[in-house]
């Protein structure tokens, strides 16, 4: 009786550490990953550029346009990335709007379709 006992609580000791270590482990590695993407973002450095002129058209924009049923945040924030991209005047180099890519991406969905029934066509001609 004495070594079931004995088996028993070092079982349930090793068990228990192995828990500890599992768990440990795991909120190691989730530190890990929150930390890098955090601190990507922060390591890199911000141009040599005055932020403050964007802001301020930004708050004046928000503050005294008159319609203000026009004034889209994201839209906003999609045009200023937009315009940065457009300064570098290089043709293979744009930015797409989530809904522009989706759009994209089903048009050329869309374009390969008839491809694919071409060539399924083709190879029954062959075949015959």
């Amino acid at each position: 009786m004495k070594n079931f006992k004995t088996k028993l609580t070092n079982f349930i000791l090793i068990l228990a550490f192995a828990v500890i270590l599992f768990g440990s482990g795991y909120k190691l590695g989730q530190y890990q990953i929150s930390n890098s993407f955090s601190s990507s973002a922060s390591d890199q450095q911000l141009p040599n550029a005055d932020f403050n002129l964007l802001v301020d058209v930004w708050n004046q924009l928000q503050s005294k346009y008159v319609d203000k049923t026009k004034l889209n945040s994201q839209q906003m924030v999609y045009g200023a990335i937009k315009g940065m991209v457009a300064t570098i005047n290089d043709p293979y180099t744009f930015f797409l709007t989530p809904d522009e890519n989706r759009q994209t991406k089903n048009k050329e969905e869309k374009e390969k379709k008839p491809e694919a029934a071409e060539e399924s066509a083709n190879k029954d001609e062959e075949s015959v």
